[in-house]
């Protein structure tokens, strides 16, 4: 009798495992990695995200709420903030063409990438969009190249993320 309640239980525990591991009802909430944008508000400003010109953010924290961003300054703004959701645990950019020029204003959705592994680039160039300018790419070498043609300075997400600290604290 002892042997068939072992099974039994053996067989509920499998069964209630077997049943949660096939659900491909994942919500955004629990997803991992970058989500396509629908109706996401920017999480600092408010401004309908699929609206803006790329490149955009988003992260998902430690609880599991993603939050949006229509700018890659307005992303590191809220990086830098304390949230009641827990830290970052995944932060994505849209990586630009390696050919993109700051006068690309284009909403249509790129490629996501994670922070860690994009080149973002920054320097004295204008661009028409809320926030500092900064443009994005996928690979260091696409990064320098651009650079080097738009006269601006290729850095990493940490160097990128005390850029703008910097320029905040500038009087303008």
């Amino acid at each position: 009798m002892r042997a068939l309640r072992t099974i039994t239980w053996a067989s509920l525990f499998m069964g209630m495992l077997a049943a949660g591991c096939g659900d491909d009802g994942a919500t955004e909430a629990t997803a991992t990695g970058a989500v396509s944008f629908e109706h996401h508000e920017c999480a600092a400003c408010g401004m309908i995200v699929r609206e803006q010109p790329a490149p955009r953010g988003q992260l998902i924290h430690r609880d599991g709420t993603r939050a949006h961003f229509c700018a890659i300054s307005d992303l590191a703004v809220y990086v830098g903030a304390p949230s009641p959701h827990g830290a970052p645990t995944s932060i994505y950019v849209e990586v630009m063409a390696p050919d993109a020029t700051p006068d690309d204003l284009s909403t249509d959705e790129r490629s996501w990438s994670a922070v860690d592994d994009v080149t973002f680039v920054v320097g004295s160039f204008e661009r028409p969009v809320m926030g500092e300018p900064v443009l994005t790419f996928s690979t260091e070498e696409e990064g320098r190249a651009a650079a080097a043609r738009l006269d601006g300075r290729a850095i990493g997400w940490e160097g990128l993320l005390t850029e703008l600290a910097r320029r905040a604290d500038e009087p303008h």
